[in-house]
């Protein structure tokens, strides 16, 4: 991937150039929290315009990084097109990371029971995991641990990012959102 001529929106994003989707989403998401109305850490440092202005260059950066360098892939982290018959992958982790899990295991032909044995998680752990059934699943430092071995173990990048990814979601759920 050619990045030379986003640095510029890599580097208003405060991202590495050649950062992953992933990569790109969390630090969307994490500046969108830092500069939007409600946040207390930009208050004090900036009146409402430049505030409101920053916000649109963090967001016309990010439309234009996921326009041009991930355009059309309908998979996420370089992972290549399916085959016919195949299940395509969420195109976005931070939507369904479950599904992105399972698609990835299936992809890799792994049953939960092979996961398992490589992971030492618990195979209905690990269908939890895929189907969020947070209510099911162990505290989040656990959980965390999980993921990762998960990922791990299919040899997923950004593997500490789709943990984040993944334990973010989980609160969003558990607190009715």
């Amino acid at each position: 991937m050619n990045t030379d001529r986003f640095r510029e929106e890599f580097r208003l994003l405060r991202i590495e150039p050649g950062a992953g989707r992933l990569e790109v989403e969390r630090a969307y998401q994490k500046l969108r929290s830092v500069y939007g109305g409600e946040s207390l850490a930009t208050y004090a440092l900036l009146d409402e315009g430049d505030r409101r202005d920053r916000l649109e260059a963090i967001e016309a950066a990010y439309q234009k990084l996921c326009r041009e360098l991930f355009s059309g892939a309908t998979q996420f982290l370089s992972t290549p097109d399916p085959q016919p018959g195949e299940v395509p992958l969420p195109a976005n982790p931070s939507d369904a990371p479950g599904a992105y899990l399972k698609g990835c295991r299936e992809k890799s032909g792994l049953s939960l029971k092979e996961l398992a044995a490589i992971t030492k998680v618990s195979p209905l752990q690990l269908e939890n995991i895929e189907r969020e059934k947070f209510e099911r699943l162990p505290a989040p430092v656990y959980l965390r641990g999980f993921i990762l071995e998960y990922a791990r173990a299919l040899g997923l990048p950004d593997q500490e990012l789709l943990a984040g990814v993944y334990l973010e979601r989980r609160q969003q759920k558990m607190e009715g959102g």
